[in-house]
């Protein structure tokens, strides 16, 4: 939707570093019951109102964004030590196989004379 709206042609728009809205995640949010609902909207509304209440949600989402970071960071290094290991496991595998083929393909002259000139 944000590309259509950004896409027009008399569109002209700004972006902040500021919280400007909150989303409930959909799941969980219709999940819950209407007078629940109510009383979390209420509570969210007294905490913006406060005349800290902008500071407060603004560090309430630069504790999100950091901790959404880390978790990020985690996950990468996890998923880049889980690539690594099946790297090491794949050549552990096919390094015998791979020798062995090496080794028929010198049998043959032009295998061997490219060698040689190589060397």
């Amino acid at each position: 939707m944000w590309r259509q709206i950004c896409s027009l042609p008399d569109f002209r728009g700004a972006t902040a570093t500021r919280l400007t809205a909150i989303h409930f995640p959909d799941p969980a949010w219709r999940e819950l019951e209407d007078t629940v609902r109510v009383a979390a909207l209420g509570e969210w509304l007294e905490r913006a109102l406060r005349p800290s209440g902008k500071d407060e949600l603004q560090e309430l989402l630069d504790i999100a964004v950091r901790r959404a970071a880390q978790d990020f960071k985690l996950r990468s290094i996890h998923l880049s030590r889980t690539l690594d290991e099946a790297t090491r496991e794949l050549q552990r595998l096919y390094a015998p196989w791979w020798r062995k083929l090496a080794r028929r393909a010198m049998r043959f002259r032009p295998a061997r004379a490219l060698r040689e000139r190589l060397r």
